[in-house]
């Protein structure tokens, strides 16, 4: 295995961004400066998703180069969710897709990361209670 350094970035809405990068023997996942401000939600609520957004960032560190691609897709889908989630007129059937997107790419994890199921299922679960 080569621990050639690879970096790849993503810019996101709201000046969020998705960085991965793949040093040694593990892929480094991260999501940056997501705007929870803009949530229709509670303040308890936008402090919770921080939180489980925060926890699964430390989750999506742990895996191997051989899951970045799982990995990032679920950094990638975590951020769209909460972006589609924080929209004027949030369009709750896309929002439902991307949390079964998300729900799916996590599942691809279990065998490393068992825990981001679980987080990101809650994560889910959050957003799409959002302003009910």
């Amino acid at each position: 295995m080569s621990t050639e350094n690879q970096n790849r970035s993503i810019n996101a809405k709201d000046n969020a961004k998705i960085v991965a990068a793949i040093s040694g023997d593990y892929a480094r996942i991260k999501i940056d400066a997501l705007n929870f401000g803009a949530l229709p939600a509670a303040d308890s609520e936008k402090a919770r998703l921080e939180e489980l957004v925060k926890e699964l960032n430390r989750q999506l560190q742990q895996a191997p180069p051989e899951k970045k691609e799982e990995a990032e897709a679920v950094a990638v889908m975590t951020q769209d969710l909460v972006t589609k989630a924080a929209a004027e007129k949030p369009n709750p059937t896309l929002l439902k897709i991307t949390a079964e997107g998300m729900k799916e790419a996590a599942a691809a994890l279990a065998g490393v990361i068992p825990t981001a199921i679980q987080i990101v299922k809650d994560i889910a679960d959050l957003v799409l209670g959002m302003g009910r």
